[in-house]
């Protein structure tokens, strides 16, 4: 019994029909959400929409679990932070949570951050930072947040690669053994 899938049109715009689902990947490279849409020249998914639909659900449901349970962290986070994007100092700007990498499985309030919109964009694509930006790392480096070191450590590791005055900063600095080893556990 064919079922109500998802299609494109020549102008690569999602229709319904009431066809198997075509797609661009497989199911045997992980073809979970992309295979609703057809792409000119590829060849069926074997998955009908009832049978992908589950699995998206289950996706979104526990994405919003997880940003529920951060949300629940944001009064403890705004209290530690007085309001202020934890490694700019900024206050007055939209805060947002930020999850240190990498990330538990469970949310934990000594793995996250608030800061910044601005922030939380260079956060995520490191190689757009640059070290003018930077400076304030000299005192926030020295925060009695442990979060906020590990950040401040990694922040000026990638930074050091090309600004001599972030690996100054890095060797001049002493830090909790426990800080260096959870600032190991991933890069920037």
């Amino acid at each position: 019994a064919a079922t109500r899938t998802r299609h494109t049109t020549a102008r690569e715009e999602p229709v319904l029909t009431d066809r198997i689902i075509p797609q661009k990947a497989t199911p045997a490279n992980g073809c979970e959400i992309f295979c609703i849409l057809d792409f000119h020249g590829t060849t069926p998914c074997p998955r009908t929409f009832r049978e992908i639909a589950p699995v998206m659900a289950r996706g979104y449901d526990s994405d919003r679990e997880r940003k529920h349970s951060l949300s629940l962290l944001g009064k403890d986070l705004a209290r530690r932070a007085k309001s202020k994007c934890e490694l700019t100092r900024v206050s007055g700007v939209p805060l947002v949570t930020y999850e240190i990498p990498p990330i538990p499985s469970e949310p934990d309030f000594d793995r996250c951050l608030l800061v910044s919109a601005h922030v939380l964009a260079r956060l995520e694509k490191p190689r757009s930072l640059v070290g003018d930006e930077w400076h304030h790392l000299k005192e926030v480096i020295w925060s009695d947040v442990p979060a906020v070191q590990i950040m401040a450590l990694r922040i000026l590791r990638q930074l050091a690669r090309s600004n001599p005055w972030a690996q100054n900063l890095i060797d001049e600095t002493y830090l909790d053994p426990e800080v260096i080893e959870r600032a190991d556990e991933a890069d920037l």
